[in-house]
């Protein structure tokens, strides 16, 4: 009878560690894709700097609200899967400089301040 309860507390521990490895998989999967559309956003945005000619002065940031890079044709899609986002790449001037940082708020997913 013992070595029964051992196999089936052995079976049990083993499947418990399968699931939690099998939601860590799909949660970085899902994440990966906000990141990505991102990534997508900040290079759109590069492109809208130069295309439209907007000017930043040296140590000012521009808003960029994303709908807009959407409507104008930069992106295709601000929506990852179902989940349509909302918000803004910061689009900074240090020293002649641009760097640009998506901030999106989505249903599932909320960009990180950087």
């Amino acid at each position: 009878m013992g070595k029964r309860v051992y196999i089936a507390w052995g079976f049990l521990v083993v499947s418990i560690i399968g699931l939690l490895i099998f939601i860590g998989f799909e949660t970085d999967k899902q994440i990966s894709d906000y990141v990505h559309l991102e990534s997508e956003l900040e290079e759109a945005a590069s492109i809208y700097i130069v295309n439209e000619n907007v000017d930043i002065p040296s140590g000012e940031e521009f808003k960029l609200n994303i709908k807009v890079l959407k409507k104008k044709g930069y992106v295709d899609s601000i929506s990852v899967g179902d989940d349509t986002c909302s918000g803004s790449v910061i689009i900074s001037n240090k020293s002649s400089i641009n760097s640009y940082n998506a901030q999106i708020k989505c249903k599932n997913y909320k960009s990180l301040k950087k």
